[in-house]
């Protein structure tokens, strides 16, 4: 949770200038940046930078032959170790091959 949290979003565009995964954090960044490189930074649109990922044409979808397939295994992967917690995140591993000797065969 603290990895998709504002204060972390924040923290790496404070400390590393990354633009940030989350919408609602794109104005904050691009004040950080302007704010410490005030002269190069003056006549840029900092936030344009994020445009593609606010506008999702940016996204690059996973496409694999049998989307079915990948599609199912990866929600019910997701389900047991986000939603339902039965799972631990290492298990998304073996999945994952799954989804690749369907996408292969």
């Amino acid at each position: 949770k603290f990895l998709i949290s504002k204060r972390y979003g924040l923290a790496m565009a404070e400390a590393n200038f990354l633009q940030p995964a989350r919408t609602s954090l794109v104005d904050d960044w691009a004040r950080i940046v302007k704010e410490q490189f005030p002269e190069k930074a003056a006549d840029v649109d900092v936030a344009a930078f994020a445009d593609g990922h606010i506008q999702g044409y940016s996204v690059i979808a996973e496409v694999f032959p049998d989307m079915t397939t990948a599609a199912a295994l990866a929600s019910e992967a997701w389900d047991r170790i986000l939603t339902l917690g039965l799972d631990p995140v290492e298990s998304i591993g073996p999945v994952c091959e799954q989804i690749e000797l369907a996408a292969s065969s």
